[in-house]
């Protein structure tokens, strides 16, 4: 269904929204991210294209299934052979579909990311949460500027500290505490504009730097819509990022460097114990020296540990239980690489160990020479009869490592190696890079199978390393590798990225320029990503924005592929919640997929979640208080032709049909005051409601009757003329 051309003179026009940026903007940076941290031979996550991999053997292929396979070429062409794809160059494409999108390889991934709830609810609860220091100061700040704008290090607290403002201003006004969940500039636009008036908003960009760095420009966008809604604004902000506000007048007096709550405070507003219990740990060198430099959930820890334990504990039952409760491996791990014993070729067998787990034997001890290779390290004067054997290198590390299985015998000691090695071994970054690149391009002397630990062992290394960049750059050092296998577990990686609390926000971000990227492997890539369900379930609205755009893209299968992904993610979200994305998808574009949007209802409106939803809570459709979804009508009708039209009026109906009466007649007269004053518009909502009253036979008599009183509504109308004089 195609949209008219005869939209500018009654688009809808909101001043709070505007167009993207044309340019891609770089990543954002998670912690002390640096671009240059990676190596010259790997590929950049910038604003500039990675430099292109070595050619690998064979097709280069984006795989988006195990086995599935989808070559990147000017002209693709698009088949399938069972459960894989096969691409040759050609215009023709076959059509890949939602249940062929999939992530494989990944069982073990996705244990990793929890209970699958949507992140994305707005809601803020002031729950358990210490008040810092300067808090009066910081209220009195918000009050009169309606800004606050926090500014930290890591490890600080800084997080808990602005939701601890917000929540705790918005309960002495009286008021809701939402969180904004925007991680681009079009998305906080879009955001701001949906909520609510009276509300205390939080937007939390310690991870997030491009955002944070884009709002001094944004501030009087910004600060006229939280005056025109009475909102208040709580900001996080990394310190790198402060001098960009401090500089600003709007922003003068509104500017804070988060102190640290004393650690000591926290560890005694958590320990439950009487204050006279553990004296010999409490008095111990090892605990006053691990509470005085404790950031805040280590001072927690502590307490909680205290807390619960038996009371003969001694000094090092705590220091083994606190380091259980953090997931904590670094004295295993210290031990094994400070051994005087362990030379660097035992050194380079545990990485390898790590890197390559359940895979043979002989491919560790090759891989642990080429890491050897990378850093230098290898005698060059060692004579061939002197190499030890296979099973001897890995007799180096057999303490901790099953040589039969190939695999640790402690299950967690594998995922801390590489983050260990990155935190304590700076010199070794670069080389490490390398190696791990040249293992994932594919190497000669080994092949890779589906129990491969690798994409799990770079997630957590990205993660240890607060460094999103570095993740999507191996990603796509993946998507060129020359085994199937790496190949179809880049999705996997990058929705593992995606979903971490560490690097997520900075790789949703990179998710977002890849789906508007002109490269098809990165557009199959984002698709597979938040088509999938762990990503639908936690950030349905996120996942809508980036499928937004890959409904708009050239290749007919990302389209097809996308269209039902975002059916799918709609069933995540209230009908009220879809209409705002949509209208503000209308105002942003008028792309292929806004074109679709039509479409889009006709299967959305269907779904049980979504009826369900309006059945449960109609108020939030039908109350409109901010007038989107009168808008969205508005501007919906005023695009659509005749056939586009009757298509979304139907999915309307439809809802409306299956809920309360007075509900659904309700729902009836929202979509003709939408309408009301002018003739355009009430002349396709007539047209729509009398096809549907007489030649609805596919729907049921509610809906009939509805389209009836829909149509003998808009007969009633009276719009005033409006004289010129010439």
């Amino acid at each position: 269904m195609a949209f008219h051309s005869r939209v500018a003179a009654q688009a809808v026009v909101v001043d709070a929204v505007q167009q993207p940026p044309a340019e891609a903007e770089p990543a954002p940076q998670n912690g002390d991210d640096k671009a240059s941290d990676i190596p010259e031979d790997v590929p950049k996550d910038t604003e500039d294209e990675a430099p292109a991999a070595p050619e690998p053997e064979g097709p280069a292929t984006v795989t988006n299934t195990a086995g599935d396979s989808i070559h990147a070429e000017n002209d693709v062409h698009v088949t399938k052979t069972g459960d894989s794809f096969h691409v040759e160059g050609d215009q023709q494409f076959n059509r890949i579909t939602i249940d062929q999108i999939r992530i494989e390889h990944s069982t073990e991934m996705r244990k990793q990311f929890g209970e699958a709830s949507n992140r994305e609810s707005p809601k803020l609860e002031a729950t358990d949460l210490i008040s810092p220091p300067e808090s009066e100061a910081h209220f009195q700040a918000l009050e009169e500027h309606r800004m606050l704008v926090l500014v930290s290090t890591e490890r600080t607290g800084l997080s808990t500290a602005v939701k601890q403002r917000c929540t705790s201003f918005a309960e002495r006004r009286g008021e809701d505490a939402r969180m904004l969940l925007a991680t681009a500039e079009d998305e906080l636009h879009a955001e701001l504009a949906s909520v609510e008036e009276r509300t205390v908003l939080l937007l939390d960009l310690s991870h997030n730097r491009v955002l944070a760095n884009e709002l001094p420009s944004l501030k009087d966008k910004i600060l006229d819509t939280l005056g025109q809604k009475k909102c208040h604004l709580v900001i996080a902000v990394e310190h790198e990022s402060r001098h960009r506000f401090k500089e600003l007048r709007e922003f003068s007096g509104s500017v804070f460097e988060l102190q640290r709550i004393p650690p000591d405070r926290i560890f005694n507003r958590y320990f439950d114990r009487p204050k006279t219990d553990f004296p010999d740990v409490r008095e111990s060198p090892y605990f006053k020296h691990t509470l005085k430099d404790a950031w805040p959930p280590l001072a927690r820890a502590m307490a909680e540990v205290l807390s619960e334990a038996p009371a003969d504990l001694t000094v090092d039952d705590f220091r083994r239980e606190l380091r259980k409760r953090l997931g904590d491996s670094t004295d295993t791990l210290r031990k094994l690489f400070e051994n005087p014993l362990v030379d660097p070729q035992g050194k380079a067998v545990l990485i390898a160990a790590a890197a390559l787990e359940r895979l043979p034997s002989e491919a560790i001890a090759a891989a642990a020479d080429d890491f050897l290779r990378e850093t230098e390290s290898k005698d060059p004067e060692t004579m061939l009869l002197d190499e030890p054997g296979i099973t001897q290198k890995l007799e180096l590390i057999r303490d901790d490592f099953n040589l039969h299985g190939s695999n640790f015998k402690d299950p967690d000691l594998g995922d801390e190696v590489l983050g260990h090695v990155w935190a304590q071994y700076p010199s070794w970054h670069d080389p490490l890079l390398r190696w791990l690149r040249q293992l994932l391009l594919g190497r000669e002397y080994f092949e890779w199978t589906d129990q491969t630990r690798l994409p799990l062992r770079i997630v957590k290394l990205a993660s240890a390393a607060k460094d999103g960049a570095m993740l999507t750059a191996y990603v796509e050092t993946m998507l060129a590798s020359r085994s199937q296998v790496i190949r179809s577990s880049a999705p996997a990686v990058l929705l593992g990225g995606a979903l971490d609390e560490e690097i997520g926000v900075s790789v949703r971000y990179r998710l977002y320029e890849w789906s508007r990227s002109a490269d098809f492997r990165k557009q199959v890539a984002a698709l597979t990503v938040c088509a999938d369900k762990d990503y639908l379930v936690r950030f349905p609205s996120n996942a809508l924005y980036r499928l937004g755009r890959l409904l708009g893209s050239e290749n007919p299968s990302i389209r097809g592929t996308a269209f039902e992904a975002t059916v799918n993610a709609a069933a995540h979200m209230h009908l009220s919640e879809l209409l705002i994305h949509f209208h503000f998808s209308l105002i942003r574009s008028a792309s292929d997929g806004t074109s679709r949007i039509p479409e889009l209802l006709d299967q959305i409106c269907v779904k049980s979640e979504i009826i369900e939803g309006v059945r449960r809570e109609p108020w939030r459709l039908l109350s409109d208080p901010l007038g989107l979804t009168t808008s969205f009508w508005r501007l919906l009708l005023a695009l659509a032709d005749p056939a586009s039209a009757r298509l979304a009026v139907r999915a309307w109906l439809s809802v409306a049909a299956e809920i309360a009466p007075h509900d659904g007649d309700r729902m009836v007269e929202l979509m003709v005051r939408a309408v009301a004053n002018d003739y355009g518009l009430i002349g396709q909502v007539a047209q729509s409601a009398k096809s549907l009253a007489l030649d609805g036979s596919d729907l049921s008599e509610r809906t009939r009757e509805l389209s009836r009183q829909m149509l003998n509504h808009v007969f009633e109308i009276e719009v005033p003329l409006r004289w010129t004089h010439s």
